[in-house]
């Protein structure tokens, strides 16, 4: 989750240095859907990241 749009770019920015190709999938991805700094609402006042967690437990044991 990052907290301001500056450090979402930087981050959006460090990608794209290592993997070109990422700037249009994620700009075409809509990132203001998924990326916290960019929603323009409200997020309902509950987030979490139970989907990501399971994810990173499985993939550890990979």
């Amino acid at each position: 989750m990052t907290p301001s749009k500056q450090e979402f770019e930087a981050h959006i920015n460090n990608i794209i240095l290592s993997m070109p190709l990422a700037r249009d999938f994620i700009t075409n991805s809509s990132p203001e859907c998924w990326a916290n700094a960019l929603f323009p609402g409200n997020r309902w006042g509950a987030i979490n990241n139970n989907i990501a967690e399971s994810w990173n437990n499985w993939i550890k044991a990979a």
